[in-house]
């Protein structure tokens, strides 16, 4: 991957800062969650009931990240932690709970 050449040194940091963002989202995400798959023994992330673990995953994949898709797609390879992240994200009173807590800056 090539780095942009920058006029000054502001530009320069906001490239550097992008470059290791698309580096994070394209190979350490995804060999950091193929490892993570690897310990996964249930349909959950750790068994048959749902855990923090799986409320933590899916607050790390779907809100932690300001760029959703990228978060999203390094899990692609993963179908073991995107089946608890995408059934932690249908939980009903999940779902109520984000409808219904108060914006905060977190």
């Amino acid at each position: 991957m090539t780095r942009h050449r920058c006029c000054s040194t502001a530009w320069r940091v906001t490239c550097d800062s992008l470059f290791i963002t698309r580096r994070f989202f394209a190979t350490k995400m995804p060999e950091f969650m193929a490892k993570v798959e690897k310990t996964c023994v249930g349909p959950w992330l750790c068994g048959s009931k749902c855990s923090l673990a799986d409320a933590s995953f899916f607050v790390f994949i779907k809100e932690f990240f300001d760029d959703v898709d990228k978060s999203t797609a390094a899990i692609a390879a993963c179908p073991k932690i995107s089946a608890a992240v995408a059934a932690f994200g249908k939980i009903p009173e999940r779902v109520a709970w984000q409808k219904a807590r108060p914006e905060t800056m977190f």
